[in-house]
């Protein structure tokens, strides 16, 4: 969590996980998200802030993501999700969409979920933090601040990226698996366009994940090494040969490394 009070240790492509209190070691709260096609996307988990304290959304099947208070483990967003007919119209409130990685955007005021859709759709979708945690239980399934950022055929599970509380980098150039090719694609996701879906304002060839950000630049780390790029001109800024971090820590901007038991930090 942001204030370093609790972490979470998930099965991602699986079902089970925790929050534990990091001062007593104690678990929290029991993780469970019923199973259903959990081998096609992560567990769905992330920390966030609600009213000058932690939550944690967590998803609680394949289509719900709920809120929770970490320290009592009380559900902060509870709703009776509608069952859908056999024929006719789908109820009010009821999604179809299998829930992904989820990325709060760092003013921590929105959240990036890498989902997909039935016929296998990567479906990125953004919404705001604030109405949902607050007001507005459903604005996960159909909240007006609710947006698609774009869809690929048989395409999730890839690099992303917030780059500020506006724009998110999304890995990939391309309308299917079969065709994606190396790079990155930028969103404004405050804004739609065509079929209702963010603007994009950018297309940057070269780029592989994982994707990072500072605010100002993108950081793409493929297998040769770690590389900087200008998001809104698409130019490559420079490179680090060698290294290929896995986790980033923005205010102390620095890039993790773990391999072969080896520790390996670098400072942007």
């Amino acid at each position: 969590s942001q204030d370093g009070t609790f972490a979470a240790v998930v099965n991602d492509y699986g079902r089970f996980g925790e929050v534990i209190d990091l001062r007593t070691g104690e678990v929290t709260l029991d993780l469970e998200n019923e199973g259903y096609e959990t081998e096609t996307v992560p567990f769905s988990l992330a920390f966030g802030q609600s009213q000058g304290r932690c939550v944690v959304i967590h998803r609680t099947d394949w289509n719900r993501l709920d809120v929770s208070d970490p320290q009592t483990g009380l559900l902060l967003t509870d709703r009776s999700l509608p069952v859908p007919p056999e024929e006719g119209p789908l109820p009010e409130h009821y999604l179809d969409y299998f829930h992904g990685a989820l990325y709060v955007s760092p003013d921590g005021k929105r959240i990036l979920d890498d989902g997909w859709i039935w016929h296998p759709i990567g479906v990125p979708s953004v919404w705001d933090l604030g109405p949902w945690f607050e007001a507005n239980v459903w604005e996960s399934e159909d909240g007006p601040s609710r947006v698609n950022v774009c869809d690929r055929g048989y395409y999730w599970n890839s690099a992303m990226t917030w780059i500020d509380s506006v724009r998110v980098a999304v890995e990939g150039i391309g309308e299917d698996d079969s065709v994606m090719r190396p790079g990155a694609r930028i969103f404004d996701t405050s804004r739609t366009g065509q079929y209702e879906m963010a603007v994009e304002l950018l297309v940057i060839a070269g780029p592989t994940g994982p994707f990072f950000s500072d605010g100002s630049r993108l950081f793409s780390c493929g297998d040769a090494g770690l590389s900087i790029w200008d998001p809104v001109e698409g130019k490559l800024l420079g490179e680090v040969p060698g290294l290929s971090p896995t986790h980033h820590h923005p205010d102390a901007r620095q890039f993790l490394q773990l391999g072969d038991g080896v520790v390996r930090l670098w400072t942007a």
